[in-house]
């Protein structure tokens, strides 16, 4: 299996959930271990750019990424 490159760099891992770390180990292992192409930070880089990726977008909001995608396409 493969990992995301930027399992070691997500700013929602690094700035938002630094104190908890069950739940980070839970989500990379749910999105950045496993299959990170369902991640929705992971879809919004692909799709805007990096610097298009909310800090707070949550990997499983998948929702508000479609909604950033669309809308970028206006």
């Amino acid at each position: 299996m493969f990992e995301c490159d930027n399992i070691d760099y997500c700013r929602f891992f690094l700035q938002l959930l630094p104190g908890i770390p069950l739940t980070i180990k839970l989500n990379q292992n749910l999105y950045c271990r496993s299959n990170y192409k369902r991640c929705a930070r992971y879809q919004v880089a692909m799709a805007l750019g990096p610097t298009a990726v909310p800090d707070h977008l949550s990997p499983g909001d998948k929702l508000w990424a479609e909604m950033l995608i669309e809308a970028a396409q206006f």
